[in-house]
């Protein structure tokens, strides 16, 4: 409740300037990080993500405070959520949902982000982490 009051009070701008990266360049660095994953993207351009911005935005938002519901909110719940709330906030960053094997090794539904130097970030949505080891991830699907 108070993140969403300062939310409205204090909004986490969009992040300017923007740079840019096409999509077929995305999806070549995509495949050749992500051996085998099945990559989908769905617009011809995306903002690569200042990953500090990111951070300031996560900071605001709600969702990780969300109660944990095995098969009715659980992980891809969660990261459905924060897509939809990033893209609400700022529409045209390189910001998806991803499933695949975490380190654990559980299958695992996350978010992953583009940062400016492009350079891919995994982004936990149920603890609002941020991973930049993706070698320990097995990607298996990105939405983007």
């Amino acid at each position: 409740m108070i993140s969403e009051i300062l939310n409205i009070l204090f909004p986490v701008p969009q992040q300017t300037p923007a740079i840019r990266i096409d999509r077929e360049v995305l999806k070549e660095q995509l495949t050749s990080t992500f051996h085998g994953a099945d990559i989908k993207l769905s617009d011809p351009s995306y903002k690569l993500v200042d990953i500090g911005h990111i951070q300031k935005f996560l900071e605001r938002n709600s969702g990780s405070e969300r109660k944990y519901i095995t098969t009715s909110n659980d992980c891809d719940d969660f990261s459905f959520i924060l897509m939809g709330d990033v893209t609400r906030w700022d529409p045209d960053l390189a910001f998806g949902i991803a499933w695949g094997y975490n380190p654990s090794g559980t299958y695992h539904a996350f978010n992953m982000a583009i940062d400016t130097t492009e350079e891919v970030q995994i982004v936990e949505p149920q603890s609002d982490e941020i991973y930049v080891n993706t070698e320990e991830w097995d990607v298996r699907f990105v939405l983007m």
